[in-house]
């Protein structure tokens, strides 16, 4: 299983869940059952419908995630734009030369490295899990996560029926 699982969930739950093919959804259908069932326990409903809204959220966040994730862009089209890049790149001075002069030289540097950079950043945006600061994201999620749960179950609403009287 996975540490980050582990930790947040205890090691048979999350050994449980690494099983699954679909991490993420199973965590999801899970939260739903929970919901239910504290429900069923006397949870109030607005609470209940609430957290799952919440849960339909985290769904469609987690889709849109994997779609980035697993939309290949294919090697050929940054190799490609990589290529025409550098051949533009060097074939600007003999076009400039006759025009600039000696200011050529730091002209075509500053392009270059502004152009080069561009295109950095470009390959940097199709893979944008590997650059992200997804651990902080992920820790601060769960930060808020426990502390809506920690303030949500000292509510009055949630407890159920039998312990109100």
């Amino acid at each position: 299983p996975v540490p980050g699982m582990a930790r947040a969930l205890g090691a048979k739950k999350a050994q449980r869940l690494a099983y699954y093919e679909n991490i993420p959804a199973q965590v999801l259908f899970d939260m739903s059952q929970l919901m239910n069932a504290a429900l069923a326990l006397g949870m109030s409903t607005q609470m209940h419908q609430q957290c799952e809204i919440i849960i339909k959220e985290l769904s469609s966040v987690i889709s849109e995630s994997e779609k980035i994730l697993y939309t290949p862009i294919p090697i050929s089209y940054t190799r490609h734009t990589s290529r025409t890049l550098t051949l533009w790149l060097l074939t600007l001075p003999f076009s400039l030369w006759g025009v600039l002069g000696l200011a050529t030289i730091p002209a075509i540097f500053m392009l270059g490295w502004l152009m080069l950079g561009v295109d950095e950043i470009g390959i940097e945006i199709e893979e944008p899990f590997c650059i992200l600061p997804v651990r902080p994201l992920c820790d601060m999620a769960e930060r808020e996560i426990v502390g809506g749960m920690a303030q949500a179950l000292r509510a009055d609403d949630w407890l159920p029926a039998a312990a109100k009287k």
